[in-house]
């Protein structure tokens, strides 16, 4: 197994699909942006919570000229 750096910022005015299961951030600077909607059976925005909750966060950090990244997980994931 190998290590591969494939990380990118996303550039401003742009969205991407955030995924919550990979996911880190600072705190301070933008953790109340980062709340994820209800999720599940009879929510308004079903299992898309993670992307929703990335794509109101980018648009405030391109507000605030924060940057964004993008990429490969460091950490597998598997479900069981």
């Amino acid at each position: 197994e190998r290590y591969v750096d494939a990380v990118m910022t996303v550039p401003k005015g742009t969205l991407f699909p955030m995924c919550g299961m990979n996911l880190a951030f600072e705190r301070n600077l933008i953790g109340p942006a980062m709340y994820f909607g209800l999720m599940g059976e009879g929510q308004p925005i079903g299992r898309y919570d993670d992307m929703w909750a990335g794509w109101c966060t980018k648009v405030i950090c391109d507000h605030l000229g924060l940057g964004v990244k993008t990429g490969l997980p460091y950490l597998w994931h598997s479900k069981a």
